[in-house]
């Protein structure tokens, strides 16, 4: 089967914009843009919508994590085709995007009486709150179903409402809109296979995790404040004489660090050669950290690897969109064991970006 690509530029046409933008109904019909600056884009979308219309090969686009496959969910076979593409248990939910609260009444259907079903008003603040954005909320089915990761995923069918995935939209920021202060976590921060069906998606299973060894830093971990422990590295450099006794003196072991708000640039580690590291093939966007590389070195004085290091800075926000494209970074350096300082905050942006890292992670330190 041959792959067709559909170039859509980043900048310079509009896709569409909200008929009402700035009025109430402002969510409630979305306009695809007319303008002749605007048309490559629009027909390059039309080819894709075309295919999600009528075949049953899902797309993929490029998301916040790595990719997405994306098909028409209101034809179970095209659904079908996302989880045998990418071996999903059937189990772990899919999330339905809408353009616009028309498109969201009409997969709500109609109700007993042939009225038109509208969401529940518990989630109208959030609606309007947060949308377009990263929220995604659980609906009650309407018929019998015609409908077979980042966002806030929220349940407000019970008492007292809760969020069952930290995402974009902070817990605080949930707290503020009417009906929802009492909203509680009902997340877990590992894996929980083995358990119910999820009732949504990043429940279950990791979202993405790097194939290194992933040693993560709770905030609340003080043995080294500004670093990483001597002991985690003496592991390092034990696994590498290893290689050495085993007639394997040439494979050099590669160590990442991921700085946050405490350590000092290498974790702290010992390091010479410190140099800003030469690029790598990559189809993500690095503008926001800088890699550099170093000579890591042992207790002994002795060079045992090659040190990556990045650095994301101190702000949440710039944290969580760097988060994922530097474990890709470091993955596509052949890092086998990657280091993370961890962030400190259960209610806002941070408890989402310690749930995936969670996750990921093959090791804590707490």
């Amino acid at each position: 089967m041959q792959t067709h690509v559909v170039r859509i530029p980043a900048q310079g046409s509009e896709l569409g914009h909200f008929r009402d933008f700035d009025g109430a109904n402002r969510l409630e019909e979305w306009c695809v843009s007319t303008a002749d600056s605007s048309r490559p884009s629009i027909e390059a979308l039309a080819s894709a919508g075309a295919h999600l219309k009528n075949k049953d090969t899902p797309v993929a686009f490029p998301t916040e994590t790595v990719y997405g496959l994306g098909a028409d969910a209101t034809r179970s076979a095209a659904v079908k085709g996302i989880y045998s593409a990418k071996g999903r248990p059937s189990d772990n939910p899919l999330i339905v995007h809408v353009c616009d609260l028309q498109m969201l009444r009409s997969l709500l259907g109609s109700t007993a009486d042939g009225q038109e079903t509208t969401p529940l008003a518990r989630y109208k603040t959030l609606i309007e709150q947060f949308w377009p954005g990263p929220l995604t909320i659980l609906l009650p089915n309407a018929q019998p179903s015609k409908l077979a990761p980042e966002s806030t995923v929220v349940d407000g069918l019970c008492e007292p409402p809760v969020v069952l995935r930290p995402g974009g939209i902070s817990m605080s920021d949930l707290r503020s809109c009417s009906g929802w202060g009492n909203a509680v976590k009902a997340y877990k921060d590992h894996s929980e296979e083995g358990k119910a069906a999820p009732r949504a998606p990043g429940m279950k299973y990791k979202h993405y995790s790097p194939k290194a060894r992933v040693v993560l830093y709770e905030a609340s971990y003080n043995a080294v404040s500004d670093g990483i422990v001597s002991a985690d590295i003496e592991a390092v450099n034990a696994t590498q004489n290893g290689h050495a006794q085993n007639g394997n003196e040439n494979l050099t072991r590669k160590v990442g660090v991921i700085r946050t708000q405490r350590w000092k640039a290498a974790g702290g580690l010992q390091v010479q050669n410190w140099r800003e590291a030469s690029p790598v093939a990559m189809e993500v966007d690095k503008s926001g950290y800088e890699v550099y590389t170093g000579d890591l070195v042992g207790a002994g004085g002795h060079v045992i690897g090659e040190l990556f290091d990045i650095n994301l800075g101190k702000d949440t926000k710039g944290i969580a969109q760097g988060l994922f494209a530097a474990l890709r970074e470091l993955d596509s350096r052949g890092a086998d064991t990657i280091f993370v300082d961890g962030i400190d905050g259960e209610l806002d942006i941070a408890a989402a970006v310690m749930n995936r890292l969670r996750k990921a992670a093959s090791e804590l330190r707490s």
